[in-house]
């Protein structure tokens, strides 16, 4: 019989996965003071699961992706709901087929915010808990770092495409680990593209004429920068943290009141690498890495929401992947914000940074 396994990190995953299910079914429950609409969506779709910084991890692999979720859709005109585009709040079921994967498949629950950029392009984020079929609580299987608890949490950020009233495209990172509630934890990371289906056609002509995209005065924007983060143990050859710091500039379009495009080129210097070219030698004299990322973001009132997708122009020999993603959240003082963000590869979280920075409206 498989022994469990000590700690409290199996009640903190159960209180978790209570509070998850909580907050899905009691935020849209709120839902109809500000008028709504319910509907649903069943997607499937391709992936393929990420292990490592590299697409030739010996434990990556294809699978497949069913997805059934039940959506409101606030249709309010006035208020919070016509500032943001009439946001969709989603409560998601969804599994993950990959024959291949050490872990198994997935089984998950996550709610999901859905923010429109466009009449034809969403912004969306979920939080949830799932659970695999090979995790290593069940089956014992040393080499299997990455699932070694009964729960992990699900996190998932995307964009979504409509295609025509019934039909979506979907592109989404997905990732799953138990948040350092029990060691070894690597986690998995999945890059999903899928069509889903919206038997009510909410996306038809008549529906996208409640999306009214307001222009901005002043569209352009340049802004700079400082952040200070903390690289996540897993990535460094030694227990402990490691500072790094990123300095960046960039240019955004304001699209609509809620939706913005641009592009960022981020310098930042870690020292975890710094102590790893000690180690192992590595030629590259100093640790500075250029990068160039493009966004969008999403506007709810001061707050915004950034997902991008970069690639690393100048690094030492130590970055084994050069593609990166960053996932942020900020607040916004007027011209100045702050905020933290996640930095990953392939999905792979490599360090956490707290940002301050500074916004300048081009008028013209």
């Amino acid at each position: 019989m498989r022994k469990r396994q000590s700690g409290n990190g199996g009640m903190k995953t159960v209180t978790f996965l209570c509070v998850s299910i909580f907050l899905g079914i009691r935020i849209p429950a709120a839902i109809p003071l500000q008028a709504q609409e319910m509907h649903y969506e069943a997607s499937m779709g391709g992936e393929y699961l990420v292990t490592a910084y590299s697409f030739n991890s010996p434990h990556n692999a294809y699978g497949m992706n069913l997805d059934f979720s039940r959506w409101y859709q606030a249709t309010a005109n006035t208020g919070w709901a016509a500032m943001r585009h009439q946001p969709s709040f989603g409560v998601k079921a969804n599994i993950a087929l990959t024959p291949k994967s050490i872990c198994g498949h997935r089984i998950g629950l996550d709610g999901l915010i859905r923010t429109p950029l466009s009449p034809w392009l969403d912004w969306e984020l979920g939080l949830g808990v799932s659970t695999y079929t090979r995790s290593r609580y069940l089956v014992e299987d040393t080499n299997n770092v990455y699932i070694t608890t009964l729960f992990t949490f699900l996190l998932e950020a995307g964009l979504v495409a409509h295609l025509g009233p019934y039909m979506n495209l979907g592109l989404r990172i997905v990732h799953s680990s138990n948040g350092r509630l029990h060691e070894p934890n690597r986690g998995l990371n999945y890059l999903q593209a899928g069509l889903s289906i919206d038997p009510a056609g909410t996306w038809s002509p008549a529906n996208l004429k409640k999306v009214n995209v307001l222009r901005v005065a002043d569209p352009h924007e340049v802004s700079v920068a400082s952040s200070v983060g903390l690289v996540v143990s897993r990535h460094t050859l030694q227990s402990g943290y490691y500072p790094c710091y990123d300095f960046s500039f960039s240019y955004a379009y304001h699209a609509s009141p809620v939706a913005t495009y641009g592009a960022t080129l981020d310098l930042w210097y870690n020292y975890s690498h710094t102590w790893q070219m000690e180690f192992y030698g590595d030629e590259w004299p100093i640790p500075l890495y250029v990068g160039a990322l493009l966004f969008t973001e999403g506007y709810w009132g001061p707050m915004n929401f950034k997902l991008g997708l970069g690639y690393t122009l100048l690094a030492s020999s130590l970055v084994k992947e050069p593609v990166y993603e960053r996932v942020g959240v900020y607040y916004n003082f007027d011209s100045k914000y702050v905020g933290m963000a996640v930095n990953a590869h392939l999905g792979q979280i490599e360090f956490v940074e707290f940002t301050f920075g500074y916004r300048i409206r081009v008028r013209g």
